[in-house]
């Protein structure tokens, strides 16, 4: 009788010990998941690194036969055609940089800004382009390429490299069916007035 109530006893506590040792490893791999799911999805995206390729490329074109000024010019026309005299722009000899106020109610001091860096090189223009927000202090850069894409794509068309203006509708359309776009809009077409030009950057013009 004794035995039976050791052994049973015993059968208990193994029991007992195997739950807790489950529950353990159970946590083990709740902390681990929850670890690699922070590596892959908590942290902002921060823009281009030098491991992704196809985020830089989307960041940069060269143009033959174009100059860094003409290029600086075609660009200060995107963006008053995007929202007039709200873009603030301060334009150099190889730079352009801008900002737009996107202040509100709930957000007093937010801003888009952009920088169109050029370089002259065996007879072409390189063009290196970076978009950011900035929102009362904290920093969001585009999570697709699609903002960068826009710039380019109306940069091709003043520069007559295209003959498609993209619009901020066409633009829409665009996030919707191209996944590394990025669904947002708060880059240039935000708020904007998106104004047509009448046509391409005249070359001959300074």
């Amino acid at each position: 009788m004794e035995l039976g109530k050791w052994v049973e006893g015993f059968s208990v506590m193994a029991e007992w010990k195997s739950r807790i040792r489950v529950r353990e490893v159970s946590r083990s791999i709740f902390i681990s998941v929850i670890f690699i799911a922070c590596l892959t999805g908590c942290f902002p995206n921060q823009g281009p690194t030098p491991y992704e390729p196809a985020r830089v490329k989307s960041h940069t074109r060269d143009y033959p036969g174009i100059t860094s000024q003409q290029v600086l010019k075609a660009s200060e026309k995107i963006f008053q055609l995007a929202d007039g005299s709200d873009m603030k722009i301060k334009r150099g000899s190889s730079v352009l940089e801008v900002k737009r106020s996107h202040d509100s109610l709930v957000y007093k001091s937010s801003w888009e800004r952009w920088k169109v860096q050029t370089r002259e090189e065996d007879g072409s223009t390189f063009v290196t382009v970076y978009a950011e927000f900035d929102k009362e202090g904290s920093k969001i850069y585009p999570r697709g390429v699609g903002a960068y894409h826009l710039f380019f794509a109306r940069l091709d068309y003043m520069l007559g490299a295209s003959k498609n203006w993209m619009t901020c509708h066409q633009y829409q359309a665009k996030l919707m069916s191209e996944p590394t776009w990025g669904h947002e809009d708060r880059f240039l077409c935000k708020h904007a007035s998106d104004n047509v030009p009448e046509g391409p950057l005249d070359l001959t013009d300074g």
